[in-house]
């Protein structure tokens, strides 16, 4: 089917057409489509559902594709594809996120005194086109929209044209939903891309258009690309494969053949230093093609694109394979890494035998949307840097600009620029060399050892899933991994030990004061501060179970009397009982709001009247955030911060109830009995960093701060802090709806919904209302802790409590979908089982 040439012996007329493969079909396609951007730009919506029922022969009434769709999509496809596209996203995921570490934006000191850093900015609206029509390209919905999310993009949009029966693939949808897409639009060729970059009534105008497509597609978004950013020129796909004799015949046939089914225009070609091998592999190819069903197709882009030349010596072929500049190259060479320096020009390469291309395309974690048509020699392949762009930071000390002061001055002078010069020198007309003051940390007071009663050490193994810790399964920021990587660099100096910026910052966003805050090493630590202040040998602290374990495990340490008061039927805390168990020796009420294990949050009305009894109220905030205090419109306040700034609280909220109810404590020597305790570790995802802070009147704050550590939260742990709060991470969930936080909390939310209704569908088991990232569920067993063993067997971890309360229930965290899905899998299977 293709003649067998010679490299040397070609013609400079074939070789041009060898290496243009199609490059000049674009320039003919260029009145088309801009004739197709025209008409999306003048009509919008209108002119879309036109080009859709010309180009795709399908009539639609809307172009948007909504969730429920998407969901059913999901659910109806195979359980072994969904494990093949999971494991698909794990290798894509775990590639680009390593990006990040080669990106590092480390602080550079270019002069003493003088540092220069990048910070980064993820893409805002990223608009991904996936090509489709009568095939489906799931992988491409992968291989576009996870680095999109991994570098933090909070808006995904994707366009992908509807299939015969005017519907979009399940497979594509669910591949959209696994990997993050906000929003799916039922639109395909250069009108989609038109869509995208100028925008409809419909479809949002984007910031950045990236993915394959046809050459229709790769005319359209080169021909917008100066309306909005684009990756890459990307068009019809390509493969050049240099076989030496160690190569297989058949295998190199093989990739010739799947390169050359993605259509018609597509580009094999082989450059081989054997005519044996070249003539093996043409036989090969007659055989494995009389076996496709996508033979007429191949036999197409063989006849238009393809090529088996012969080398003289792989030197020729290496050089060959560069003016090609191919999107994929395969070295089927005996030693290929020894030839991999000398290729300079190539969208991904492919080294041996057993690295065939279409395992790039889907499973190796590389990303396969790559430069076409020679682009290669100046674009590569689509990256986390595609979806971001690195801000520039500079500062300086009076010392370190004092360095630069001549250089500047000079420069500046020789270039005709006075002014320049002039607002260096102005600075140091009065500087009186002084800096600000170190400060001084808190002195400390030596408390009295006190042996434990037994190490506090929830379970921590490392299985497929775990949904036992109340850990959020979503990755920081990008913005907070940047601050991470450029703290890192100066782990050689202590943090501040006065907390000044954190307390600072933490005030800012809180409305309060600095003095007002104190940061800690976790939540826990705060509480363990708390614990050596308030309690001793005969003291008495009342704890509401169940609730958090550590409160026992506090009390024990300082010696205290724990007056244990159950929680009521619907897990509240019971009032009149907490006050009649406080007497003149309780100086400690633990209060989990919402409350751990149970994941409901305390009814406010109690506050006033516990804040009257006397004792120090804690109220551990540990999930504050899961669910969304934006909408306290809809529900009201979800924390008992106001009272802390003596401020009415109002909480109750519902479309029957509109005004709620009114929280009011007037008294401010009631309030300063009040501490609020929160942790950067659930809702930011700051587990492993292990930072918390304290809210409370200053008096109480001092007091704490004399039992600190001085260099209790370390700079790597401040650094992501800080960045979190940020109002583009949203860390409080104020200052950016949109934010990266805000994104986690919407699917955590969305998951939980998912976890509680299929749970709660199934017959006997009870789920409890929950305002946290885990769920409390209860079986009809007389002990889950059976279950809870057959699901670790399976590699999925959830929690189990002794108490009688709880020893018919799990305590399941919220995972990603996936993880949530082999749960419930696993669960049904393990409650079958055991309820047979």
């Amino acid at each position: 089917m293709i003649a067998i040439e010679h490299l040397e012996d070609l013609t400079d007329q074939r070789r041009s057409q060898i290496l243009k493969r199609g490059q000049g079909q674009l320039a003919d396609l260029i009145p088309i489509v801009d004739a197709i951007i025209a008409e999306v730009r003048a009509r919008g919506d209108a002119a879309l559902f036109d080009y859709t029922r010309r180009f795709d022969q399908v009539d639609l009434t809307d172009l948007a594709v909504d969730s429920a769709s998407i969901q059913t999509a999901t659910t109806q496809t195979d359980p072994t594809y969904r494990a093949a596209l999971r494991a698909a996203s794990n290798a894509i995921e775990s590639f680009h996120t390593a990006q990040f570490a080669a990106m590092e934006a480390s602080a550079v000191e270019t002069t003493p005194g003088v540092r220069v850093w990048r910070v980064w900015r993820p893409i805002q609206r990223v608009g991904i086109y996936v090509p489709g029509g009568g095939a489906r390209y799931p992988s491409t919905v992968l291989m576009t929209a996870i680095p999109a999310r991994i570098a933090g993009c909070p808006e995904i949009i994707m366009c992908t044209p509807p299939g015969p029966d005017g519907r979009v693939a399940a497979e594509v949808l669910a591949a959209a939903e696994m990997a993050g897409v906000s929003r799916v639009y039922s639109v395909g060729g250069a009108q989609a891309i038109a869509a995208m970059a100028f925008g409809t009534r419909t479809i949002p105008k984007v910031d950045l258009l990236v993915g394959p497509g046809s050459a229709y597609v790769a005319a359209a978004k080169q021909r917008v690309a100066g309306q909005v950013a684009i990756d890459m020129p990307a068009g019809p796909s390509e493969v050049l494969i240099i076989a030496d004799e160690s190569a297989r015949p058949a295998w190199v046939a093989a990739d010739l053949l799947a390169q050359a089914e993605h259509g018609p225009t597509s580009a094999p070609v082989l450059v081989t230093t054997s005519t044996k091998i070249a003539e093996d592999v043409a036989a090969a190819i007659e055989r494995q093609l009389a076996t496709l069903a996508t033979a007429s197709v191949i036999a197409r882009s063989l006849a238009n694109n393809g090529a088996l030349l012969v080398a003289s010596n792989l030197d020729d072929a290496i050089d060959f394979a560069n003016a090609y500049a191919p999107e994929h190259l395969e070295l089927a060479v005996a030693d290929p890494e020894r030839w991999l320096p000398r290729v300079h020009h190539a969208g991904s390469v492919f080294l041996g035998s057993w690295a065939p291309e279409a395992a790039g395309d889907y499973a190796t974690g590389g990303n396969h949307t790559l430069p076409t048509a020679g682009y290669a020699r100046g674009f590569g392949p689509l990256s986390l840097q595609h979806f971001g762009r690195w801000m520039q930071v500079q500062s300086a000390t009076p010392d370190g600009l004092a360095h630069l002061r001549s250089t500047i001055v000079c420069l500046a002078e020789t270039e005709g620029l006075p002014a320049h010069a002039a607002s260096i020198s102005a600075r140091f007309t009065d500087v009186d060399g002084t800096s600000p003051s170190e400060g001084t940390g808190p002195s400390g007071q030596q408390a009295g050892f006190i042996s434990s009663p037994g190490a506090y050490e929830p379970q921590r193994v490392d299985p497929p899933v775990r949904l036992n810790a109340n850990e959020n399964p979503y990755a920081v920021a990008p913005q907070v991994r940047t601050a991470m990587y450029a703290a890192a660099a100066q782990v050689n100096r202590y943090p501040d030990a006065g907390q000044r910026q954190l307390r600072q910052q933490l005030s800012n966003a809180l409305g309060c004061t600095p003095e007002m805050v104190i940061a800690g090493n976790g939540s826990d630590e705060l509480l363990h501060l708390i614990t050596l202040d308030r309690l001793g040998p005969g003291d008495e602290v009342i704890i509401c179970e169940p609730t958090f374990g550590i409160y026992r495990f506090e009390a024990s340490l300082a010696g205290a009397t724990i007056v244990d008061v159950p929680l009521d039927a619907d897990f509240q805390v019971d009032l009149s009982a907490v006050l009649a168990a406080v007497t003149p020796r309780t100086k400690l009420i633990w209060i989990c709001s919402p409350n751990n294990p149970t994941g409901t949050p305390v009814d406010l009305s109690i506050l006033p009247a516990l804040l009257a009894a006397g004792p120090l109220i804690v109220v551990d905030e540990a999930y504050y955030l899961i669910d969304d205090p934006m909408s306290a419109d809809a529900s009201g306040d979800t924390t008992v911060m106001p009272l802390l700034l003596h401020q009415p609280l109002t909480y109750g909220r519902s479309p029957s109830d509109p005004t709620g109810r009114t929280v009011r404590v007037d008294d401010p020597v009631a309030c300063a009995r009040l501490v609020v305790v929160r942790t950067l570790s659930k809702i930011a995802g700051l587990a492993g960093l292990r930072f918390g802070y304290a809210v409370a009147d200053p008096t109480v704050i001092s007091r704490l701060d004399a039992r600190r550590h001085p260099f209790n939260v370390n700079a790597i742990a401040e650094a992501a802090a800080l960045a979190t709060l940020s109002d583009d991470v949203g860390g409080f969930g104020q200052a950016s709806p949109g934010g990266w936080v805000s994104q986690i909390r919407k699917a955590l939310i969305e998951e939980r919904t998912r976890l509680a209704d299929t749970m709660g569908s199934w017959p006997g088991i009870k789920v409890y209302p929950s305002a946290t990232n885990f769920l409390l569920v209860e079986l009809p067993v007389e002990d889950a802790s059976g279950i809870v063993r057959t699901l670790a067997a399976r590699g999925i971890l959830v929690r189990h409590y002794p108490q009688p309360r709880l020893r018919r229930c799990l305590r399941v965290t919220v995972g990603t979908y996936a993880e949530n899905s082999m749960f419930l899998a696993a669960l049904q299977t393990a409650y079958a089982e055991a309820t047979r």
